[in-house]
């Protein structure tokens, strides 16, 4: 498929992250649609039944017991980032300690090159260590997400893993939006270990990022949308739900 310049510089959402932080888990789109806004990605299932991670055109489904499958096209999803992967700036060859670490080198390329633009990063190679998350499926009625994550993730800690992490950034001034900073998914070479990313050691990896200066998003136009307050502060509650440790 030819890809129009523009759209390899779109970042394309569906929904918001602070109506999923709420608990909209209901299916906006389909795994299907959501491919052909990109061939590089994350998101989540409806119910939350499980982390989306989309790499090189295909969709992984990492589920809350370990397991990884490429789910139908027909599989419904509430929400999920997506883009044409280019790779506009090479970072080089990269070795960070902790997921922290690698925040920092990749936030020094973000800096030089516009912060308040989006990123996509790839950084493939191997990991000395890797810590990814699932969850359970949500029942209805739904739970705040990270009310439902203090129950309900499950984490696997993976040695000596070859491997890809998908990382998003958004600007700060998307915080009614988005989750501002980094967001990273990982899946391994052979597709069979994959989740959302709570701790990494990349020891012998390259990075490149792909830089977007536009971006589109699809609101979901539901009842149970419509009347969703996203006009509270969330951050706490996203910042608990990305780094998968709570408060007491």
């Amino acid at each position: 498929m030819a890809i129009d310049e523009k759209d390899r510089h779109t970042l394309y959402q569906l929904a918001l992250f602070q109506s999923v932080a709420l608990g909209e888990y209901y299916g906006a789109s389909t795994v299907g649609e959501f491919k052909s806004h990109g061939d590089f990605g994350m998101g989540i299932f409806e119910g939350v039944n499980g982390e989306l991670v989309m790499l090189d055109g295909v969709v992984y489904q990492a589920l809350h017991d370990g397991s990884v499958i490429c789910p139908p096209d027909d599989t419904p999803i509430p929400y999920g980032n997506a883009a044409f992967f280019e790779a506009d700036i090479d970072c080089g060859n990269i070795t960070a300690g902790s997921m922290d670490e690698l925040a920092e080198i990749l936030d020094r390329y973000v800096n030089e090159n516009g912060r308040n633009q989006f990123y996509f990063a790839k950084v493939a190679g191997h990991f000395s260590h890797v810590t990814v998350r699932s969850e359970l499926k949500q029942e209805e009625p739904y739970r705040m997400l990270n009310i439902a994550l203090r129950t309900d993730q499950r984490k696997y800690e993976y040695e000596d893993i070859d491997g890809t992490i998908i990382g998003l950034y958004c600007p700060d001034y998307m915080q009614s939006m988005n989750a501002p900073g980094w967001h990273f998914h990982f899946v391994s070479y052979d597709g069979t270990k994959a989740g959302h990313m709570t701790e990494a050691a990349p020891s012998v990896c390259r990075a490149e990022l792909n830089r977007m200066s536009r971006f589109t998003v699809d609101i979901p136009d539901t009842d149970s949308f419509n009347r969703r307050d996203l006009g509270k502060d969330l951050m706490s509650a996203i910042r608990e739900a990305e780094s998968g440790t709570f408060k007491e």
